[in-house]
């Protein structure tokens, strides 16, 4: 049997291979949207796959007569095939472009949308929410994960606001309790620049009650020198004098002028003594008025500052639930040791981050020191 007149039964020519890659191998798409250009050449391409399927079959069948014809057939095969290849690579190519854009555009979708949600969670987190796995929760509104991922751009926003809005009452709140703490500092300095001032007063009244004191005495001092130098003037004159009348009424004289000098050092005395008292009087009530406003005021800034503490109280609370819910959070088991050293270090960080918080959480009411003890 004559093998060229066998390959014949392949039923595709050099002719009809040629028509196909004149008529297929200029066929493109353009894009994902050329579904005209897509369907011609995933038609073409089943035209051609046929073919080459069919020779392929055909070849097979002519081999089973004898090992020359079936190399034959084989090689005729191949070189048909050959000539087939090039326009199904073609074809399939130009398919590929278009399944690979349509890929691309579905894995950008998802991305997007995951991006989308991440910046949702992050901006949550910036007002201080905490997650339990299932629910976002910051001032007192609770969102569910499935909620926020799903929300309209519109929604969130809308979200955001009246968070914003919370955390703004809340901070308003706060700076309140600091301007009214303020204020309690400046009436306290106040009082204690008044208790300085009366204090100087005060030292300086005594200072000037020391200077009377000294010069009252400085002149009964005088006074009785004055006495002494006038008694011996006398007396110089008595001896002199032999006149007992004279020596008499001198006598008279002297003792006039020591009893006044008595009486008036008596009357400086007693005045001296009763503005003592009453120095002491006034010094007596000032301390015990000091005394008095100085209990008023510890009991009032005692009970300031437990009212302080209970306000804070809420916060410390939060905080403290917030540090919880830290160290509840699961990480997922990685296969690689680079992801892995990344979970290790990153909670590390979550461990330090919520030590300090609850350190400063605690510190909020003032109990750091006693609960440390």
């Amino acid at each position: 049997m004559d093998l060229l007149q066998e390959l014949v039964k392949f039923n595709v020519t050099d002719a009809a291979i040629a028509k196909m890659s004149q008529d297929y191998m200029k066929l493109s798409v353009k894009g994902i949207e050329d579904k005209a250009g897509y369907a011609s050449v995933h038609s073409a391409r089943m035209v051609v796959k046929g073919k080459r399927v069919e020779v392929e079959k055909k070849g097979k069948e002519l081999r089973a007569d004898a090992l020359a014809y079936q190399k034959a057939v084989i090689a005729e095969g191949k070189r048909i095939i050959a000539l087939l290849e090039p326009i199904e690579s073609h074809l399939a190519t130009e398919e590929k472009k278009v399944d690979d854009e349509l890929e691309r555009i579905k894995q950008e979708a998802i991305e997007k949308k995951r991006i989308m949600v991440q910046a949702r969670i992050n901006s949550v987190f910036s007002f201080g929410a905490t997650y339990d796995g299932d629910n976002y929760s910051v001032l007192g509104v609770t969102i569910s994960g499935e909620w926020l991922a799903g929300c309209t751009p519109e929604q969130f926003t809308d979200l955001e606001a009246k968070i914003a809005s919370l955390r703004d009452a809340e901070n308003a709140r706060l700076a309140e309790i600091e301007a009214k703490r303020k204020e309690e500092e400046e009436r306290l300095a106040k009082i204690a620049a008044e208790q300085e001032a009366e204090r100087k007063r005060l030292e300086e009244a005594a200072r000037e009650q020391a200077r009377k004191e000294a010069e009252a005495k400085a002149e009964i001092e005088k006074r009785e020198a004055a006495l002494k130098a006038e008694a011996d003037r006398i007396a110089a004159e008595k001896k002199a004098i032999e006149d007992a009348k004279i020596q008499a009424e001198l006598e008279v004289k002297r003792q006039a002028e020591l009893e006044k000098a008595r009486i008036e050092a008596a009357a400086q005395a007693k005045k001296e003594a009763e503005e003592a008292a009453e120095k002491a009087r006034v010094d007596a009530e000032l301390k015990a008025k000091k005394e008095t406003e100085d209990k008023a005021e510890a009991e009032r800034l005692a009970k300031l500052e437990t009212e302080r503490i209970e306000s804070l109280r809420p916060d410390k609370d939060k905080l403290l639930a917030f540090a919880d819910a830290l160290d509840k959070i699961t990480f997922p088991d990685l296969a690689t040791e680079d992801g892995k050293r990344i979970i290790i270090d990153t909670r590390s960080s979550i461990l330090q981050a919520t030590k300090a918080l609850r350190k400063k959480a605690i510190a909020l009411t003032g109990e750091a020191e006693r609960e440390a003890a």
